[in-house]
């Protein structure tokens, strides 16, 4: 009886299992499919494109204002679509900052209520999916939207999509990470593709911003000898590129001069055009020097005069002679004074002759008429002073009320050591004789005592 009873109960157990089995697979048949965003029925996505979706932190998909995006899905073989987005908040007066239809029917695209902020060549169909390429105007109220899409299937409308989205500020930045760029040409040389001075020196460029940047820049002058290398692309929010700089050199006489390079980062996928005013674009400045100057020199450059001059620290031993080229230029009437510091100034000679008349500075004038026309001048000095470290050749230029002062340092050693030979002896070694006298003394004395003993001996017999 309790085995019939047992084998009853299973049968309703496995049955009553097997019912709820087939009800809930009856049910999910007329269920939705789940897509990626809750409330739809259908896959989609929602972008700007060529960039990756965008979702807050309650996993809300971003859209951008101002900015066009993609929003794709399946519509099967319906050949009707209504898109529907507006604010959640309260709405006084419908306008085109809360609410925006879109439609796609019998092959066409149409912005339904404002016919403007719809991408038409963009917008397309391919086999059973869509793409709207949308947007809404910059100055929306942000926060959270509601989007539905309805898609038509023989005389009624099917709702396939239901989902927030975060209606986000446009907010286009674009951050520069610079060192100063400096290169060195060499006089008169032309066509050389140089690197600046430093070889490792790049610059970054960020973007910090939410908006793909479309990257660009120009100089303020001779653009055509500059190039930057990761220039007229895209960056993309998030991302960052680095840049190298480049000069092709012309044959400049030695100058030094400056060049301001402006990198800008341009928002693109701007809906429509007048959001240029709403969206900006910003601008940062990379800063380039060029020194037009030998190798193994520095120049100083005050204008209508230059001066070319032998970089420091010199090294040299103590009681050295150098000698220090320099090189001046321009189209004025110039004076140079060479002056030192913990060294002797032997002479200067320039135009075939030695100017000498002072061991610590001197003074030389000069008539330039071309700035391609160098004259030559060398600075003769000893290291009369051993063992320092801030021994300095400083020229002091002046031309056309304009004046300017640099230097060369120098290094100079110990002064070799010269071990002494032992002095050879010139007079009496006192030492010595008062060595011998003792001995003598110390004789005498047990003499003295040795014969007065014997003779005390020879009284006592």
């Amino acid at each position: 009886m309790l085995w019939k009873q047992r084998k009853r109960h299973e049968r309703l157990y496995y049955g009553t299992g097997a019912l709820a089995f087939i009800i809930l697979l009856m049910l999910s048949l007329f269920m939705p499919l789940t897509g990626v965003n809750a409330g739809s029925s259908v896959d989609w996505n929602i972008q700007i494109p060529g960039e990756n979706p965008e979702f807050d932190a309650n996993n809300t998909p971003v859209m951008i204002a101002g900015i066009e995006h993609n929003l794709s899905f399946y519509i099967g073989n319906s050949d009707a679509v209504n898109v529907s987005l507006t604010y959640a908040g309260d709405i006084a007066q419908k306008n085109q900052t809360n609410t925006y239809e879109w439609r796609y029917a019998v092959g066409s695209f149409s912005d339904v209520l404002y016919g403007t902020y719809i991408n038409l060549t963009s917008s397309s169909v391919f086999s059973d999916k869509v793409a709207f390429h949308i947007g809404v105007h910059a100055k929306v109220k942000y926060g959270i939207w509601h989007l539905v899409v309805q898609r038509k299937l023989g005389s009624r409308y099917e709702r396939i999509i239901d989902s927030d989205i975060h209606m986000e500020k446009a907010d286009p930045r674009l951050a520069l990470s610079t060192p100063v760029f400096e290169f060195r040409v060499e006089p008169f040389e032309s066509g050389e593709m140089i690197s600046p001075t430093e070889k490792d020196y790049r610059f970054t460029t960020i973007n910090s911003g939410n908006v793909p940047l479309w990257l660009e820049c120009s100089y303020d002058s001779m653009s055509e000898i500059f190039y930057t290398t990761n220039m007229s692309l895209v960056l993309h929010p998030g991302a960052s590129l680095k840049h190298s700089i480049y000069l092709t050199s012309l044959p400049w006489s030695p100058r030094v001069f400056t060049v301001k390079e402006y990198v800008k980062g341009t928002a693109m996928h701007m809906i429509t055009s007048d959001m240029v005013s709403f969206i900006p674009s910003f601008q940062t400045v990379v800063k380039i020097n060029v020194k037009v100057v030998r190798q193994g020199f520095n120049i100083m450059d005050i204008g209508l005069a230059k001066l070319q001059y032998e970089k420091g620290p010199k090294v040299a031993d103590f009681n050295d002679v150098l000698d220090l080229h320099l090189f001046i230029s321009g189209h004025s009437d110039a004076s140079l004074t060479v002056s030192v510091r913990k060294l002797e100034l032997l002479g200067i000679y320039y135009d075939g002759r030695w100017h000498n008349e002072s061991d610590t500075s001197e003074t030389l004038t000069f008539h330039l008429t071309n700035d391609s026309d160098e004259k030559e001048i060398m600075v003769r000095v000893r290291c009369y002073r051993e063992d320092v470290s801030d021994a300095r050749v400083t020229y002091q230029l002046y031309s056309d009320s304009n004046s300017g002062s640099v230097y060369t340092d120098i290094v100079v050693g110990k002064a070799p050591y010269v071990p002494q030979a032992p002095q050879k002896s010139s007079g009496i070694n006192i030492v010595a004789i008062v060595g011998v006298l003792v001995v003598i003394a110390v004789i005498l004395i047990f003499m003295f005592f040795y014969t007065k003993k014997l003779k005390e001996e020879g009284d006592r017999k």
